[in-house]
């Protein structure tokens, strides 16, 4: 019995895919794994993951049900009707057993791929158009011919002509795509929404990137073959909105920039060079310097765009073509009607030792076509972001999806279209909040190739605040601190790294109330011992520097050195080292100091806190040595709950250091 439940427990901590196949494999005189597979199958028919597809299709070829699920697979491929997909999988998959069918979905494909659907609909084509659409018949790629053929009167605002033509080609989506097809028909009916708010003129500029303040709107614009930055700043005349300010100089960049977010700060900027991230330094309005292309997991071989920075710190999200995604065709192929990237949206944390593994976020926001440009509310619960793929007016529309647990990423509503007069009929190329998230900008192409119009149309999600505001005081650490590390212990992640020359300007953070942090400065010559933070806190955090006359005798609190409390013998968590290695470094510094590790457990059973104490009084000790300090100049001292009994409520670990007598 005992067996069973511990093979229970491991079962039910399965997650991936791949997790669910390595069980299987491994437990196969298991009836879990059975179970294993079979959940394997529901993500790939009920959830249609394209991870789960391929982990099945390598590992579990003697399925009684593999043939059922390769056709499926197939399927996905020969869904759309153009001839990419197909081409994709008769590569990736030559021993494909039906190669008739495959062969008579390949001659079709040709006649799909015949019809241009890139290009823009003229009305005196309107019979051939048509026919376009009747011979696209049983495919998903019809519904991009009816989006084109309505192009022009919903650039127009003629809604019942629309709506007229929309009901005259309903026969051709009996069978499929009647969801998107009836679901453009409700967005063609609703009211009409409040005209946005147009604060400039159509032009050649993409990827608004609103400064946290609001005074400053930064925009891409090609110019002498290349893309610069500019800056926008509000207009002194009357009536007016905004105004040019001034170019930006990218110091630093070597390759064509495509998009630009700020980090909540302003400080920081993520900027995509090349199809890869890269890091910033907001120097002023007019100097930015380009710092580090971001490593794997953030970048990889594949195309990466449209960076955006968690408002704490926490990670980012972004848009890729990589392997795992759901889509079946490759990036730049005659893609839903266009030539798009094959992106899919994901979540990238940030871990311990820099970033972790990224999470697909999942089928509500990615699907078979093109996403792009997240944007994620302050609060973590509300995303808007670009999508080809549910039923909207054109190229690509911008939906809304919520989540209730903001620690699940893949798990989120269904997605609401913003509708009319917000999305147009062209594409909606970038997104970005306004000051305070009341509004949207949406940089939207017009039927005026190359150029794009900026509007800021008034937004509602819900705004209920689960980041706190602090304040960082680094005025008792002085002049000399040279990076500040904002550790989240919830999540063991170093979330926001600040250098000295942001530090020097006391910055704001924006953290999570429901998690614990811990705010570590470094600063030659002095020990900083980590701050805890823990909602609630006050408006500021004042780390503290210590000389060595000054650590004398004192009990100082370690703040960010935390030990995994489902391991024995105790050992120490990652983002622990941080602060570690700069209590070694001191005592490296200064020869003639001892250090004494005291360690408080609460727990009502003496002995077994007091044995707790020591435990963890000598995990410290041997990672110091192995950070080169010599063992005969650490004192432990385990303290159990004696304290705690007491009424007292010290730190649960400190240092005390002891001039070597």
């Amino acid at each position: 019995m005992h067996i069973d439940e511990l093979n229970a427990a491991e079962f039910n901590a399965l997650a991936t895919p791949q997790d669910y196949a390595d069980y299987a494999l491994q437990h196969n005189d298991q009836p879990l794994a059975d179970s294993a597979v079979a959940r394997l199958r529901r993500m790939i028919l009920v959830d249609h993951s394209t991870p789960a597809m391929r982990v099945y299709l390598k590992n579990f070829p003697l399925d009684p049900a593999y043939s059922d699920i390769y056709k499926e697979y197939y399927r996905w491929h020969a869904a759309e009707g153009n001839g990419a997909p197909l081409r994709r999988f008769a590569e990736e998959n030559p021993n494909y057993p039906y190669r008739l069918t495959l062969e008579s979905d390949m001659s079709r494909a040709r006649i799909v791929d015949s019809i241009d659907l890139l290009k823009p609909p003229v009305e005196k084509n309107f019979d051939s158009m048509a026919t376009g659409i009747y011979q696209l018949t049983g495919r998903r790629i019809a519904f991009v011919g009816l989006q084109r053929i309505l192009q022009q009167q919903i650039a127009r605002g003629d809604w019942a002509g629309a709506k007229a033509r929309w009901q005259h080609f309903g026969i051709c989506f009996e069978d499929v795509s009647t969801d998107e097809y009836n679901a453009l028909g409700s967005l063609l009916a609703d009211p009409k929404a409040p005209v946005p708010d147009i604060r400039i003129a159509p032009g050649r500029y993409a990827s608004p990137c609103p400064s946290p303040d609001g005074r400053r709107l930064y925009l891409v614009i090609p110019r002498d073959g290349n893309r610069n930055l500019i800056y926008l700043q509000p207009s002194s005349r009357k009536g007016g909105r905004w105004e040019y300010g001034g170019d930006v100089t990218l110091q630093g960049l070597e390759g064509s920039l495509t998009h630009c977010a700020l980090a909540a700060d302003g400080r920081q900027a993520l900027l995509t060079i090349d199809g890869d991230i890269w890091t910033a330094r907001v120097e002023h309005d007019t100097l930015w310097v380009v710092g580090e292309r971001l490593p794997y997991p953030v970048n990889t071989d594949a195309v990466e765009t449209d960076a955006y920075p968690l408002a704490d710190g926490s990670g980012l999200l972004l848009a890729s073509d990589r392997d795992g995604g759901h889509n079946c065709q490759p990036s730049r192929a005659y893609f839903h009607g266009d030539t798009a990237l094959a992106t899919d949206l994901w979540f990238i944390p940030r871990n311990a030792t820099g970033w972790g593994e990224p999470v697909n976020l999942g089928l509500h926001v990615n699907t078979p076509y093109c996403e792009h440009s997240p944007l994620l509310s302050r609060n973590g619960r509300t995303l808007y972001f670009v999508s080809d793929g549910p039923a909207g007016l054109g190229y690509g529309d911008i939906f809304r999806v919520t989540r209730a647990n903001t620690d699940d990423w893949s798990r989120w509503s269904q997605p609401i279209n913003l509708g009319k007069n917000v999305n147009t009929p062209f594409e909606e190329r970038s997104i970005a909040f306004a000051e305070g998230e009341r509004r949207l900008y949406i940089c939207s192409s017009t039927q005026q190739p190359g150029t794009s119009h900026l509007a800021a149309i008034p937004i509602h999600h819900d705004t209920t605040g689960n980041l706190q505001t602090l304040r960082l005081d680094l005025s008792h650490v002085g002049a000399a601190v040279q990076r500040v590390e904002v550790i989240d212990l919830t999540r063991q992640a170093i979330v926001q790294s600040l250098d000295r020359r942001q530090s020097g300007t006391a910055p704001t953070l924006h953290l999570d109330r429901s998690h614990r942090y811990a705010i570590l400065a470094q600063a030659p010559g002095l020990f900083v011992p980590a701050v805890g933070v823990e909602a609630p806190v006050s408006r500021a955090v004042a780390p503290k520097g210590y000389t060595k006359a000054q650590v004398l005798e004192a009990a100082i609190p370690l703040g960010a050195t935390a030990f995994s409390t489902n391991t024995h013998p105790f050992s120490l968590q990652a983002v622990a080292d941080h602060e570690l290695q700069q209590l070694a470094l001191f005592l490296l510094d200064n020869p003639e100091l001892h250090v004494q590790i005291e360690v408080h457990t609460p727990g009502s059973d003496a002995q077994q806190c007091y044995d707790i104490s020591v435990e963890q009084a000598a995990a410290v000790r041997t990672r110091l040595a192995e950070l080169g300090v010599d063992t005969g100049r650490i004192r432990l001292a385990g303290y159990g709950n004696v304290m705690h009994k007491a009424g007292k409520h010290p730190a649960h670990i400190a240092v005390r250091f002891l001039r070597n007598s």
